[in-house]
């Protein structure tokens, strides 16, 4: 579980410019293609990473690595259309902030006909039993490790998302 000093940290870590460009290692594999991330992203930046992702096929999900620390990954997450699937992190906790879009965050519960994606994240066609609430542009959501949740657009809507994914020796 998240602790009040863990978000502050990861929050720090996350916000500060001149720190991140001072720590920053170089992107993760592919990230490079997506933004040259040499000391600070601009907003001009994001935006042009949402505008190549949005050029794709559609898909419910296309997630694009951003920037890496260490351990730690950062992912722009465009989610559009109502058959996005819900997740599990085994391994990892998660700070997400939306930063466009509106639409339903289911969070606990079971995943619903799980499957195991890789050796650590699962996924499901839903949640049962969980929380749901409604959730909009500049939203920050809280995942602890192994914590079932799930983002669902609102319908003909999207949801735009900056995922910070945090090991879970740190997360907890």
């Amino acid at each position: 579980m998240f602790g009040k000093t863990h978000v502050l940290i990861v929050a720090t870590t996350l916000l500060s410019g001149p720190a991140f460009a001072q720590t920053a290692a170089p992107p993760v594999a592919g990230a490079a293609a997506a933004i040259n991330l040499k000391q600070i992203a601009t907003s001009a930046d994001v935006d042009a990473l949402i505008a190549r992702i949005k050029a794709m096929p559609p898909r419910p999900l296309i997630a694009m690595p951003f920037a890496a620390i260490g351990p730690y990954r950062v992912t722009v997450e465009y989610r559009q259309g109502q058959n996005t699937t819900a997740s599990v992190h085994d391994t990892e906790g998660e700070l997400d902030y939306v930063i466009d879009g509106a639409g339903k965050f289911v969070s606990g519960g079971a995943l619903v006909e799980p499957k195991r994606t890789n050796a650590t994240n699962q996924s499901g066609t839903k949640i049962e039993g969980g929380t749901s609430m409604h959730i909009a542009k500049g939203d920050w959501i809280v995942l602890s490790v192994g914590q079932p949740h799930h983002t669902i657009p609102d319908t003909g809507g999207n949801v735009v998302l900056m995922t910070f994914h945090i090991p879970a020796s740190t997360a907890n």
